[in-house]
C-alpha cells in the first residue's frame, strides 16, 4: 500500500494531500467508535469490514489523482515499479489465503492457494512481460492543471 499511497502523497496537488490523510482519520476514527461502543457489550470484535471500502479510497485515490505512471515512463521505471507492487502482492495474498482457509477445517488449503498461485503467477508475468511502456490518459483533463476546465 505504501508503494502506491505515499508517492501519491508527495505528487498530488494541495486538495489531495489533505483528502487522502483525512479519509483514513475517518476509517480510524470509525473503528474506534464501533470499538468503544461494542466492547463493553459484546467484547473485542473486528469491525474492519466496515471501513474497508472507504480504507480503499486512499489506495485508490492515491493512484489516480497523481500523474505517477508518466512520471515513471518518463524515467523508464514504470515496468520494474509494477514488478515490485506484484512481487510484493503474491506472499501477502497467498498468506491470506492460506490462514483463512486454514481457519475453516472443512476445506482443503491445497486447491485453492493452486489456484491463486497460478493466477498471481499470471500477475507477475504480465506485470514483468507486458507492462504499460507509458502513462495513460483515461480519466484525464487534456488541459495541465483541473483549474483550467470550466465550472
Amino acid at each position: 500500500m505504501a508503494a502506491l499511497v505515499v508517492p501519491g502523497l508527495v505528487l498530488a496537488a494541495r486538495r489531495a494531500r489533505w483528502v487522502l490523510p483525512a479519509l483514513a482519520l475517518a476509517c480510524l476514527a470509525l473503528l474506534l467508535v464501533l470499538e468503544v461502543h461494542f466492547l463493553p457489550r459484546v467484547g473485542w470484535f473486528s469491525h474492519g469490514r466496515y471501513a474497508m471500502p472507504a480504507a480503499v479510497g486512499i489506495v485508490l485515490g492515491a493512484a489516480v489523482v497523481t500523474r505517477l505512471d508518466e512520471w515513471l515512463a518518463a524515467r523508464g521505471w514504470l515496468g520494474r515499479y509494477l514488478a515490485l507492487c506484484a512481487v510484493g502482492t503474491v506472499p501477502v495474498h497467498l498468506y491470506a489465503l492460506a490462514k483463512v482457509t486454514r481457519r475453516f477445517q472443512y476445506m482443503h488449503v491445497v486447491p485453492p492457494l493452486l489456484v491463486a498461485t497460478a493466477g498471481l503467477a499470471l500477475l507477475l508475468w504480465v506485470t514483468t512481460r507486458h507492462g504499460m511502456r507509458r502513462g495513460t490518459t483515461v480519466g484525464r483533463s487534456s488541459l495541465p492543471y483541473s483549474s483550467d476546465v470550466a465550472h
